[in-house]
This record gives structure tokens, C-alpha cells and sequence, in this order.
């Protein structure tokens, strides 16, 4: 899946890898179509890892200098939204595909 131009999340990978963490009860709810909250908080973390890594806030990436002119012309609390806003978008957006092909995984029963 590509998000941006040169993001690429390979959201199949991720799926087989949580799905070879998930145990025998997990599985059996998985082929229900029940995803289990124990494994999916973790990837939410990973991603939420991820994303701020991704998209930074301006402090990360600009210099002092750089910064102060942006806080004078009212530019820099709009960066951190903007970031806020990307890194909530590709969180929600890879979740889902990692999800959507979880269901493609698992032998499922639904």
C-alpha cells in the first residue's frame, strides 16, 4: 500500500506476522471474524511509533532560526497540526489495511 510517494507499508507482511503471533484461541476467533484487542494494541503503539517518526513535528526538522520565523508568522502551530493530522491519517489508513488483510490470512469461517 502506498500512502505517499515514497511511503510504502507493506500491510500483507505485517498481517502474517501478527497472525504467526496470534495463539490457538485468538486463531479460532480471527476465523469468526473477531479481532483480538490483545494483539491489535501493539500494533497501534508500532504504528503510532512509526508515524512520529514519519511525520515529525517542526521542532525535529527545522532550525532555531527557522522556528522563530515560522512562530512570527503564525506558521508553526499549523506544522504541528498538519503533522498531527498526517500521522493520524496514516495510523488509521495501515491499521485498517493490516486488519482487511488479517481477514485474508486466516482460514475464516464467515
Amino acid at each position: 500500500m502506498n500512502l505517499r510517494d515514497n511511503i510504502h507499508v507493506d500491510s500483507k507482511k505485517i498481517a502474517e506476522g501478527l497472525y504467526d503471533m496470534f495463539d490457538d484461541n485468538e486463531k479460532t476467533a480471527l476465523k469468526f471474524g473477531l479481532l483480538p484487542e490483545a494483539k491489535l494494541s501493539p500494533l497501534r503503539k508500532c504504528l503510532k511509533d512509526k508515524s512520529e517518526e514519519l511525520f515529525p513535528y517542526p521542532e525535529k526538522i527545522f532550525s532555531e532560526q527557522e522556528l522563530r520565523e515560522m512562530e512570527f508568522m503564525n506558521l508553526r502551530e499549523n506544522a504541528r497540526k498538519l503533522a498531527d493530522e498526517e500521522r493520524k491519517e496514516w495510523t488509521t489508513i495501515t491499521e485498517h489495511n493490516v486488519c482487511m488483510e488479517l481477514y485474508h490470512v486466516a482460514p475464516m469461517l464467515v
